[in-house]
């Protein structure tokens, strides 16, 4: 497999290539997650998981700001719409990178 990674305004991305073989199922793909610089801390665990595995979100709004939604940026996975309006949700991990957000009201 032929992995390379793109850098774009500041949003990571890896694209995989299969060169004629098959998914392997233990490759682990990253969770990317927003960084803020005014002490709002955003979690995932784990950072790398298998296809099919759970991941937590969690954040930790710096003071006010206050939670609003999750939304991805990057990637084939979906946070269902009620769950992604709550502060801690989990999400099934795709076969590719994500990019993770969170967004807030000030």
């Amino acid at each position: 497999m032929t992995r390379s990674r793109i850098f774009a305004a500041g949003i990571s991305i890896m694209m995989s290539a299969a060169m004629g073989c098959t998914n392997d199922p233990d490759t682990e793909y990253q969770v990317n997650i927003q960084r803020f610089t005014d002490g709002t801390v955003i979690t995932a665990s784990p950072l790398s998981a298998r296809a099919g595995e759970t991941v937590s979100l969690d954040c930790d709004p710096a003071p006010g700001r206050v939670f609003y939604h999750w939304s991805v940026t990057a990637g084939t996975v979906t946070i269902i719409p009620a769950d992604s309006m709550q502060q801690a949700t989990t999400f099934t991990m795709p076969q590719s990178d994500v990019m993770v957000r969170a967004a807030f009201y000030q």
